[in-house]
């Protein structure tokens, strides 16, 4: 937990380095205006993550997905497909190599089996659009021997629930709508919300479990 006098410190440096990024993407497409560029260059912006930045009396990162830390940027400039907006369509870093594929017109026979994601191409053109109704978040972090930590995280336009290894009839579950601080967890208050949202979880992890390698077939 930090004091509220480092929090604001984050804070006005999150904000500086939002200004930064800003100036640094205009100066870049200006660029490739002046050598001519413009009209065949993908420009795409995007980071692993984002800062607690003073959320919850926390700063930079770590094991709690409050939304601060897993919303992360994601600015997309294609020539002749988009045009300046923003949208609320769920997003996951696994959908970016498969949108871009598709972009470049690499066809699906040439995508390595182990291919994830969907291809967000319709948001790009329509910001209105939607791809997703939910998406899985694996976190797998090992930073010492008896520090160990693994979360899986269920996103909905409407919800958020985290699974934490080691806890038992424990999570997290909060309402975006309703709640958009998240500062009630309805893990205990809300069974049958939290039961609906375990189970696709559970879909998701089997949906993404690797089909490799292949069984080998017996005479």
């Amino acid at each position: 937990m930090v004091d509220e006098e480092t929090a604001k410190k984050f804070t006005a440096y999150t904000f500086g380095s939002i200004s930064m990024i800003d100036d640094g993407v205009g100066k870049i497409l200006k660029t490739l205006e002046k050598f001519g560029l413009a009209k065949n260059t993908m420009v795409l912006f995007t980071s692993d993550h984002g800062d607690y930045c003073g959320d919850h009396g926390f700063i930079l990162k770590g094991p709690a997905h409050y939304r601060s830390v897993i919303n992360m940027p994601l600015l997309w400039r294609i020539p002749n497909l988009t045009k300046p907006s923003i949208s609320d369509s769920l997003v996951s870093t696994v959908d970016l190599p498969m949108t871009i594929l598709n972009l470049l017109g690499i066809t699906k026979k040439n995508y390595t089996e182990t291919m994830q994601g969907y291809d967000i191409t319709p948001i790009l053109k329509d910001s209105s659009e939607k791809v997703r109704r939910q998406l899985l978040i694996e976190h797998d972090e090992e930073i010492w021997k008896d520090k160990v930590y693994r979360i899986r995280t269920l996103v909905t336009e409407k919800h958020r629930l985290s699974i934490y290894d080691g806890y038992d009839n424990f999570g997290d579950l909060f309402n975006y709508e309703s709640d958009p601080a998240e500062i009630e967890n309805l893990w205990f208050k809300n069974k049958e919300l939290k039961n609906e949202l375990v189970e696709k979880l559970l879909r998701e992890l089997i949906t993404l479990n690797p089909k490799t390698p292949k069984r080998c077939a017996y005479n």
